[in-house]
């Protein structure tokens, strides 16, 4: 229901040709199941049109993304086309950036063209890595997680560079060799045969779920690459909350163990460096730590967390956190204007600050998202969304089992991994 005491420039209005203009800004986890269930469950007497705009084409189930570092999945296997996606559900789809939100002249504008108008909008543009100010710009070798639609290639960038062909003179490559399909995995290319090195040291910098998944990813992905390899996951706090319990602890202690993995913890990483390597000419670059640790890498993956979507700075007059995410109240609409929702990463929900920046949520507020536009749209009540503060949690480990978090209860075998793997491929199914 509106608010009363709006003015009528915040009342839901519609096109020239009586349509309402359903604006999706972002095509990630929520708006993806906004476009499904409107186009489903919209009659024609809605007299609603559909526009999506995001900047990439493909989107990237987050949920699976270790399992396809990991290679157990290909790149198809966990994006969905929204340009696909669109044009099977009857709506546009528009490969560009907003770069400015004017909600009060229900305008959208893009990096080129004539700006967009709408009468409802839904963001849900995810978010971009914490802290990247210390790594960007330092090469392949660093990657960002966030966003996450281009993180895949960003990983066969670096590989491209790194792995070389039999007999190369590299120092660092040893004379045998594997077929791997590192390169080739959702393309069709051929398998390659690639030189195995003799050492490979992979740093992960950021310890919760997301990063100790990479870990594992990296680990699985690499293992048959490297006649010795380091894999080490840096966090600056525990990497397993109190609240997960002692179980989970004990079973991801083990797992680190297991694979010979290094886990360093109340650090941060705070600089990067170049020294000369003590045993040859060559020159290593290093991430420097907050106790003066420094440490030797190939490959730095940085999985520190979420910051806002820079482009919300142009968001104008939308009201946003101190941490620069859209707020927005229980009914996921924004807390400045009626018609504008929002979900997924880049917001942050009215009394529900502690809501984690991470897939599974943006996954379950799309339904709600849904249902409160369709009811916005309608004139009817809206339903408020309630985390949910307790769910099944499962992190896969890159060796055919995953670690299952719930309630403080934990297992680690296969049967969690088939489960996992069941309920992402049920999501990824739907697109």
């Amino acid at each position: 229901m509106e608010p009363t005491g709006m003015n009528p420039s915040m009342t839901l209005t519609s096109s020239p040709d009586g349509k309402k203009r359903i604006l999706l800004i972002g095509g990630g986890h929520a708006n993806v199941q906004v476009l499904e269930m409107l186009a489903k469950s919209l009659h024609k007497g809605d007299n609603v049109k559909i526009t999506m705009v995001s900047e990439y084409q493909h989107s990237y189930y987050s949920g699976m993304l270790p399992g396809c570092v990991a290679r157990f999945y290909s790149d198809e296997d966990i994006r969905m086309d929204l340009k696909a996606l669109c044009e099977y559900y009857g709506a546009t789809f528009v490969q560009q950036r907003v770069n400015e939100l004017c909600p009060k002249r229900k305008l959208a504008f893009l990096d080129e063209g004539d700006p967009i108008s709408f009468d409802v909008c839904s963001i849900n543009l995810g978010s971009i890595t914490k802290g990247s100010e210390v790594f960007s710009n330092k090469g392949v070798d660093v990657i960002l997680t966030r966003p996450i639609s281009d993180l895949l290639q960003k990983i066969r960038v670096f590989e491209s560079g790194l792995f070389s062909a039999p007999n190369t003179s590299s120092s660092s490559a040893s004379s045998s060799t594997t077929q791997i399909d590192i390169w080739s995995v959702g393309t069709g290319a051929a398998p390659q045969q690639i030189a195995v090195r003799d050492s490979l040291d992979i740093v992960v910098a950021g310890g919760g779920a997301a990063g100790i998944e990479l870990a594992w990813g990296f680990r699985a992905r690499y293992k048959n690459l490297a006649k010795k390899l380091n894999v080490t996951v840096v966090s600056a706090k525990d990497v397993i909350t109190p609240a997960m319990g002692r179980w989970v602890k004990s079973n991801v202690d083990d797992k680190f163990k297991e694979f010979g993995m290094r886990l360093i913890q109340d650090v941060q990483c705070v600089s990067l460096d170049i020294e000369k390597d003590a045993h040859s000419d060559r020159e290593n670059r290093v991430v420097v730590l907050s106790d003066g640790q420094r440490l030797k890498y190939d490959l730095l993956t940085v999985a520190t967390g979420a910051a806002a979507p820079e482009c919300l700075t142009k968001f104008h007059f939308l009201e946003k956190d101190d941490a620069g995410f859209l707020k927005v109240t229980r009914n996921l609409q924004s807390t400045a204007f009626p018609f504008i929702f929002g979900a997924g990463d880049c917001v942050s929900v009215e009394n529900a600050t502690w809501i984690a920046k991470a897939g599974v949520y943006a996954v379950r507020e799309g339904p709600f998202l849904a249902k409160n536009i369709m009811a916005y749209i309608r004139g009817m009540k809206m339903e408020e969304y309630d985390p949910q503060t307790g769910f099944l949690a499962l992190m896969m480990t890159g060796d055919g089992e995953a670690i299952s978090s719930w309630k403080g209860l934990s297992m680690s075998n296969s049967l969690m991994w088939s489960l996992k793997d069941k309920i992402d491929k049920g999501f990824m199914d739907r697109f």
